[in-house]
């Protein structure tokens, strides 16, 4: 069998990789799909990619390299038997990349992107764990870290899971993860929107990217203000939609276009997550997905006003016309 890219970007054997993708409902007779991945030409020569990577200064592939490249500084041997253990997880003193990898996920999706706080509300054997493992890949501890320009080469829990989104969206689909984004702009969501990973799994060739993408936008902005100290909260909601977007936009264009899975996987995985449906062998947007789309058009109207003043226009709007007419109207 012809090595796959997956294989090579994922870094898993055979085994693992087969497990790994039939939780996602990839079989082996789709391994042609993952030669429709980006080569590292197509990387460099697109000129929105760049300009995208230049902004927000993550590139999925250095992530990734980054990763691998710390966890050969001190890899485990053949044979070698894990003994750490730290809640559900079994881990090597040493660094193995599958098991490490899946930690660092399980903990950003349970805990978030700050370490020294998951370690402070952890058990003192797990905050102990999560602590080396960190320090063995170079993650930093500082609370501070998230407020400062990071590099390219950077690694934080959060883009560990954007880089490494198929493993993400597998935990989240197989635990029933939910993610901490309640959309006020946008209604209740399909599980995997409410997860910071999801515009990495946007197709950028399907016939509904346009709208997943607009639906990434505002779900990325809101997650932005949900997120954000109290000082800075204050300060984005004072600032009109249309700008916020804006920003969100090129963070957006960043995950989506410097994704490392093809269109095929993204689709495999959106299909799993009920986002998209197959009708008479065409994919489209799910009815629920559809409900969150709608909304889209009432958002885009009132993009020049503030966060909160768009929340309440759009509440009172939708509650005006859901309203039972008074009988007295008519007399």
């Amino acid at each position: 069998m012809a090595t796959s890219k997956v294989k090579e970007i994922l870094g898993l054997n055979t085994k693992e990789l087969t497990a790994l993708m039939r939780d996602l409902g990839i079989g082996s007779d789709h391994e042609d799909d993952f030669s429709l991945m980006m080569t590292a030409q197509d990387w460099t020569i697109n000129e929105k990619i760049r300009a995208a990577v230049q902004y927000m200064g993550f590139d999925a592939r250095q992530i990734i390299a980054q990763f691998y490249k710390k966890a050969d500084e001190n890899l485990i041997e053949d044979g070698s038997v894990p003994t750490l253990t730290c809640g559900d997880a079994v881990l090597h003193e040493k660094n193995d990349p599958k098991t490490d990898l899946l930690f660092f996920i399980n903990t950003f999706l349970e805990r978030g992107n700050n370490i020294s706080k998951a370690v402070l509300r952890c058990d003192s054997n797990a905050g102990n764990v999560l602590s080396r493992k960190a320090r063995a890949y170079g993650i930093s501890m500082d609370p501070n870290k998230n407020k400062t320009v990071l590099s390219t080469k950077d690694l934080t829990l959060s883009r560990l899971a954007q880089a490494f989104a198929v493993c993400a969206a597998t935990i989240i689909l197989d635990k029933g993860v939910q993610g901490k984004l309640k959309s006020k702009l946008l209604g209740p969501l399909p599980i995997i929107m409410q997860h910071t990973i999801f515009a990495s799994l946007i197709p950028t060739t399907s016939n509904f990217s346009e709208s997943l993408r607009e639906v990434a936008q505002i779900l990325n902005m809101e997650m932005s203000i949900m997120l954000s100290l109290p000082k800075e909260k204050r300060k984005m909601m004072t600032k009109s939609i249309e700008d916020l977007l804006e920003v969100s936009n090129q963070y957006v264009d960043a995950a989506m276009n410097g994704s490392t899975m093809s269109d095929a996987v993204k689709m495999r995985i959106l299909l799993k997550a009920g986002v998209i449906v197959v009708d008479n062998k065409v994919m489209k947007l799910s009815q629920e997905t559809q409900v969150v789309v709608a909304r889209l058009a009432g958002v885009r109207a009132k993009s020049r006003l503030t966060y909160s003043m768009a929340i309440e226009q759009l509440a009172v709007e939708e509650h005006s016309h859901f309203c039972v007419p008074n009988k007295l109207d008519n007399v």
